[in-house]
């Protein structure tokens, strides 16, 4: 189960901000993978504390949802629908502001463009 779970976790750390690199970039399927790689590379703690706060903020609110409602209500699954509709989209969100921020730190990173000859 640990040869399954942990090489998991490493690729959804890896290619985590493929979706941002196709939607801004318009890269393909594996020049997406591979722009990913590169913008998570030498930062995956980083990634993986996103990633990981994230994930435990969707599942406490659903979790709470669920204590709200509790397992008796007749309409719970209903609000447990909507409360899930709400939170879900934050994955997307969060990763995209992720990407935006890795992107804006390669900016600075590069350095400027040499002057022109005197001549």
């Amino acid at each position: 189960m640990i040869a399954l779970i942990l090489p998991g976790i490493l690729l959804a750390i890896i290619f985590c901000l493929y979706l941002p690199v196709v939607i801004t970039e318009n890269a393909g399927a594996v020049g997406s993978l591979s722009r990913s790689i590169k913008l998570v590379n030498k930062r995956w703690l980083k990634t993986f504390a996103v990633f990981l706060v994230i994930i435990i903020v969707i599942l406490f609110v659903l979790l709470v949802g669920w204590l709200i409602t509790g397992a008796t209500d007749p309409f719970g699954w209903l609000i447990s629908a909507i409360i899930s509709a709400i939170v879900q989209p934050l994955i997307p969100i969060t990763m995209t502001v992720y990407y935006y921020s890795m992107w804006a730190r390669e900016q600075v990173q590069k350095p400027p463009p040499l002057p022109p000859p005197p001549f």
